[in-house]
């Protein structure tokens, strides 16, 4: 099982670079941040992928927007692709 997330910021930083993303699930805690590049001519895909092996569900995810800006989402369906756009203030 996994969950895979689409970050959508806002003006200069339409990929979300920089954000962080915290997985709670019954078993355990993820962070992962969204990183451009790895070294010189390189890039990484900019989305965030987390394996949950066994785990059924997640019960919280929270987004943390370089802006300071905090999005959390309730119970997430996995095993798909979740687009999270960058809330206006």
């Amino acid at each position: 099982n996994w969950i895979r997330f689409s970050l959508v910021g806002r003006e200069s930083n339409r990929l979300g670079y920089g954000a962080k993303v915290r997985v709670l699930t019954e078993e355990a805690v993820v962070t992962r941040h969204l990183e451009s590049g790895r070294s010189y001519m390189s890039a990484s895909e900019p989305k965030i992928t987390v394996g949950l092996g066994k785990q059924t569900n997640v019960k919280q995810v929270k987004v943390t927007w370089p802006s300071g800006r905090v999005q959390t989402l309730e119970s997430p369906v996995i095993n798909t692709i979740i687009e999270v756009v960058e809330p206006v203030d």
